[in-house]
């Protein structure tokens, strides 16, 4: 799945993690019955996986430039034994927490940059790139949304309850950036999930009072959703980037040397298993594949857990590699369909 595992076989394919435990988000429901049962009547209002920074283009408008700024602000803090950034569950203010949150301060500015720019393009090259494409920036993503959470967290305590929640505005704006309406594939969605969810873990060890509700409020109902089944989206992107790109390599059109370089490595020893024929065939079955996996999300949950689990079966060991790899063994999917819906609710 790209992101979650690329094409090939699942002993070759390369395989594009995020980094880090995803973690059961509260529902955004316990905030809005916290909210009506304490205010009824409120009506307020370090660097990337890869050395080298991609071309993005006019970096004064794109907030992609902000925020690898941002990544490249906190890389050296990911490097200390016990930093909180790399922890999971709920940000600790311990006395090295608190001293971390100080010279975090470049990089909450940054990002708060970021959020305010009309649009973030992080130029993956995933038409021409395929399964290739390096998705470079998931892996900074939760550190840094991390770090922003702390600092939000030692705002609150300390006070400053308005920069906190200004803090959590700007994770919510950057989640819909990393996140992209699916456009970036499965790995980038879910990484926008797990950023949303550490804000609702913040806003429901905040709101304890009337006051709190005030000012959370606008918070709680957080930006606009963007319309449509996203996971669906996402996933059917591979429909439009690696399986075409898989295509024209196996096929060998318009092949320039890095696409020999990726041919040699990911493609070619597939034609040597099932020729190329028949892998040009497979191909064409596994966007049959992920078309009907796309029509599964579409299901209410009740639905949906039992029909996906038996077309998986299905698919499993059947023997297209694509559908194996990009499928059957993608985390993504089921991960994008609960989050979604959580995050709904």
């Amino acid at each position: 799945m790209l992101a979650e595992s690329m094409i090939v076989s699942p002993s070759s394919i390369p395989r594009l993690r995020r980094t880090g435990r995803s973690r059961r988000p509260r529902a955004w429901m316990v905030t809005l019955v916290l909210l009506a049962a304490i205010l009824p009547s409120a009506t307020a209002g370090g660097e990337p996986a890869g050395r080298a920074d991609p071309p993005l283009g006019d970096k004064a408008e794109n907030a992609a430039t902000s925020y690898i700024e941002a990544f490249k602000a906190i890389e050296g803090m990911l490097e200390e034994p016990g930093t909180p950034l790399k922890s999971s569950g709920p940000p600790r203010l311990d006395e090295k927490a608190k001293a971390l949150v100080v010279r975090l301060d470049p990089a909450i500015r940054l990002l708060h940059r970021g959020t305010r720019q009309s649009r973030c393009e992080w130029k993956l090259d995933l038409q021409r790139r395929g399964a290739a494409a390096t998705i470079y920036h998931i892996a900074s993503t939760r550190p840094l949304a991390r770090g922003a959470a702390l600092y939000a967290a030692s705002r609150w305590e300390t006070g400053d309850r308005r920069q906190a929640k200004e803090v959590a505005e700007d994770m919510l704006a950057f989640a819909r950036h990393v996140g992209a309406a699916g456009r970036d594939g499965l790995v980038s969605l879910t990484a926008s999930y797990d950023i949303e969810a550490m804000v609702i873990d913040l806003v429901c060890r905040w709101m304890t009072d009337a006051g709190s509700a005030a000012l959370l409020e606008d918070l709680c109902r957080g930006p606009e959703r963007p319309e449509g089944n996203l996971p669906k989206v996402a996933l059917l992107l591979e429909t439009e980037t690696i399986l075409p790109w898989a295509k024209r390599l196996a096929a060998e059109q318009d092949l320039d040397s890095q696409d020999r370089q990726d041919q040699e490595k990911y493609i070619a020893p597939l034609i040597q298993r099932h020729g190329r024929e028949e892998l040009l065939k497979l191909i064409a079955a596994s966007e049959e594949h992920y078309k009907l996996t796309g029509e599964l999300l579409d299901l209410p949950p009740e639905e949906f857990a039992p029909r996906f689990g038996q077309y998986l079966r299905k698919l499993d060991g059947a023997g297209n590699p694509f559908s194996q790899v990009g499928i059957v063994k993608c985390p993504g999917i089921p991960r994008g369909y609960w989050g979604e819906k959580r995050l709904r609710a």
